[in-house]
């Protein structure tokens, strides 16, 4: 495993679930196994871009492999081996000894202390935008359309459905989300009408979101599925 110093590794982040799994529970033919079992609590991500579980490095920190929430499985460029990461961790360089992965301050105070845990940071919180599968109203179905609302992280090419609720935290940027890291967009989908016209207009829309916000490869996100929610009048 590489050594990281502290600079390179962003602490105490969260996900509610349908983000990440276990590395360990993907199999050799890139599937979860069953039952999906989607990891949920606190996490922290190096600047190689590799996820593990817990708020900050420790010898029980596990690796975790992006998945893709709208069919639960792991994203295929994310994964360079298929590895067994049932104790995977991850080391932290630092001109201190480091033999008990504890994180110190630029003043040298001990943040956090691996072999007491005993972590206490003034830092706030913050969650990250969790993943949203649409669920129609009755008011959006009589209309025929309604928004669809997506993020990214900034420096990531991956992107997730969200609910209207967190992408206007996103835009305004609400001090409880990680605003700073996410980008949002929004989008008109159609459900009804002539079947083709709506996978064009709807295609159309994603390939404009992914024009003005510069967000490469984002129509490939819906695979296709222009006509997804789609009503028979």
């Amino acid at each position: 495993m590489p050594y990281y110093p502290l600079s390179q590794i962003e602490t105490d982040l969260y996900t509610n679930g349908n983000e990440y799994a276990l590395t360990s529970d993907i199999n050799e033919n890139n599937q979860i196994k069953e039952p999906i079992n989607t990891y949920k609590g606190p996490y922290f991500k190096t600047s190689s871009g590799e996820v593990f579980s817990g708020k900050v490095p420790t010898n029980k920190s596990i690796k975790l492999t992006p998945i893709d929430p709208v069919n639960n499985l792991p994203f295929e460029d994310n994964i360079s081996s298929l590895e067994s990461f049932t104790s995977q961790t991850i080391e932290i360089a630092d001109t201190r000894q480091t033999s008990d992965l504890s994180f110190y301050g630029e003043n040298g105070n001990l943040i956090y202390g691996a072999t007491t845990s005993n972590y206490t940071s003034n830092a706030k919180s913050r969650i990250i935008p969790p993943s949203y599968y649409p669920t129609l109203t009755q008011e959006q179905k009589d209309e025929g359309q309604f928004t669809r609302y997506f993020t990214k992280r900034t420096n990531e090419l991956r992107y997730i459905e969200i609910d209207k609720k967190t992408y206007d935290a996103l835009k305004n940027k609400d001090s409880n989300i990680a605003w700073d890291l996410y980008e949002p967009a929004s989008l008109i989908w159609k459900i009804k009408g002539n079947k083709q016209e709506v996978y064009k207009l709807n295609k159309a829309a994603a390939i404009s979101v992914e024009q003005q916000s510069r967000w490469p490869g984002f129509h490939k996100y819906f695979k296709d599925k222009f006509t997804q929610f789609y009503l028979e009048d």
